[in-house]
């Protein structure tokens, strides 16, 4: 029991190790992602328990000793009781042969008087005896009673170190979850940073686009739609770090509307057209010159309703 309690020590000290060697820096990263003080509370904790488990230990091996003691007690008592009983019985024994002995001798008064006063005296050790047989009978049950009592405090010492060993694995579970749990979230944050890191270093593209067109009163005809102004919002893989210039085709490939616009996040950009136009239905594509580099979106879909 103790081997297993060092083992789950040992084990706490390697995992506290371990995240000491490979995220030392997570002190400087404002809200670190393994709280410090959560594992502090539950080491202290972990030692309140290991005491009550070596305190129970304790109380379990002087209830051992104690039943061990009362067992040689117990044992020292059964013979002496059956050393006693034999002497009963030989007392018995000399009792009757006397008896008999002083009724085959009526004619000799001399030795009858003689094998009275022997019967007396063995009347009497036989009451003596007897008197010690039933103080032994006392005393084994009172160390019976005792050693069952010892027996039941053995077990309740047994079942008390069993719960603590309970507490003390939830215990070890608690810290090696969290553990697991932070793992799985610095491995996430490793592969988003190495992502960053890509776009960083990549030339700058679109990893989304959104282009919709305000509609004004249905146009006339079928296959137009009348259009107010455009909506764009487009999402870089990185912030840009010129004026992003956007133009927005018509399914002819004709230029409807152009603007320009400071982008340092994803942000909703409206291109007002002045007046309300009749354009023609269909895909629609969004251009966006940025970092001198230039980026289509295609397929937005602007019909009427």
């Amino acid at each position: 029991m103790f081997n297993r309690s060092v083992k789950y020590i040992i084990l706490l000290a390697i995992n506290i190790a371990v995240l000491l060697m490979f995220y030392p820096d997570m002190k400087n990263r404002g809200d670190g992602i393994f709280e410090t003080g959560f594992v502090i509370d539950l080491i202290a904790e972990r030692d309140a328990l290991k005491k009550q488990l070596n305190a129970a230990q304790n109380e379990s091996t002087i209830a051992s000793t104690k039943a061990t003691s009362a067992s040689l007690q117990l044992e020292q008592t059964q013979r002496l009781i059956l050393q006693s009983e034999d002497k009963y019985r030989q007392c018995v024994q000399e009792k009757n042969n006397l008896v008999t002995a002083a009724a085959k001798a009526s004619e000799e008064i001399k030795r009858q008087q003689l094998a009275a006063e022997q019967s007396s005296a063995s009347f009497q050790a036989c009451e003596v005896q007897s008197r010690e047989i039933a103080l032994f009978k006392a005393q084994l049950k009172q160390t019976e009673e005792a050693l069952k009592q010892t027996h039941s405090q053995k077990a309740q010492l047994n079942n008390k170190i069993f719960e603590l060993e309970k507490q003390l694995n939830e215990q070890l579970e608690s810290l090696t979850q969290p553990q697991e749990k932070n793992e799985a979230l610095i491995s996430q944050l490793k592969a988003r940073i190495a992502k960053l890191e890509a776009d960083i270093e990549n030339p700058i593209y679109l990893k989304s686009a959104y282009l919709s067109g305000k509609a004004c009163d249905n146009s006339r005809f079928e296959d137009l739609v009348c259009i107010e102004e455009f909506i764009v919002r487009p999402k870089f893989s990185k912030a840009p770090i010129t004026e992003v210039t956007v133009n927005i085709y018509a399914p002819d490939r004709r230029r409807v509307a152009q603007g320009t616009f400071a982008s340092e996040r994803t942000q909703l950009v409206r291109l007002p057209l002045g007046r309300a136009r009749d354009l023609l239905a269909g895909e629609y594509s969004a251009e966006f010159i940025v970092n001198n580099e230039t980026l289509v979106s295609n397929g937005h879909l602007i019909v009427k309703r």
